[in-house]
């Protein structure tokens, strides 16, 4: 399934006044609510709905969305990771070559925003619905086709669509077994399920133990 367009200059606006999701401090426990920093509330529904299908719950453990991977990449994209604060962004700008790393204008949290915005625009004129609630299976077939190339949007290049697949697949393995203080892995639940005690447990013991 491709979803073809014309090319288009990249037009970055920021999101509009949006109303964040009500919900409880960072932090919380498995299953408790915590707070979105940067994602507006439809943002966070396409953050949350794309890592479930990404990494679902299964008989093993909890899926990216209970172990709260989209606080995670909330808490990524709107520090200096999400700004690339340090990185070079001036010009000259060029085509790169995939040896040469990152090449676009756009900082990461450029990138998730236009396309969030581009793909839920493209779903609710084709379905009427957003990415977020057209259920697992398109949502599955989407991601599969993005992950191939196979999205095209005519107000977004394909090489920020390439690149926002990039960061989004990576961010949502890193988000699921990073130490929980960065806002995925909730209780360690990651961590949990492979065996690995974390930075806590492994310690406790020799804490004292000096020399």
């Amino acid at each position: 399934m491709g979803v073809l367009g014309a090319g288009a200059a990249v037009a970055v606006v920021p999101a509009e006044a949006a109303p964040r999701p009500k919900r409880r401090a960072r932090g919380g426990a498995l299953g408790e609510d915590q707070a979105y920093v940067f994602l507006t509330e439809p943002e966070a529904a396409f953050v949350e709905a794309a890592v479930e299908r990404l990494i679902p719950a299964d008989e093993l453990g909890p899926g990216a969305k209970e172990a709260g991977v989209a606080y995670f990449i909330d808490g990524q994209l709107d520090g200096a990771y999400g700004a690339f604060a340090k990185n070079y962004g001036q010009g000259p700008w060029a085509d790169g070559t995939p040896e040469q790393g990152y090449q676009l204008r756009l900082t990461p949290r450029e990138v998730y925003r236009l396309s969030m915005r581009e793909i839920d625009d493209y779903w609710v004129r084709r379905t009427g619905l957003p990415f977020a609630e057209i259920g697992p299976v398109l949502q599955d077939e989407f991601l599969h086709d993005l992950e191939a190339g196979d999205v095209h949007l005519a107000g977004v290049p394909d090489a920020v669509l390439a690149r926002f697949w990039e960061l989004l697949h990576a961010n949502t393995v890193e988000g699921y077994f990073a130490d929980p203080a960065y806002g995925g892995n909730a209780e360690m639940a990651a961590w949990t399920m492979i065996g690995f005690p974390g930075v806590v447990g492994e310690y406790e013991g020799i804490i004292e133990d000096y020399g």
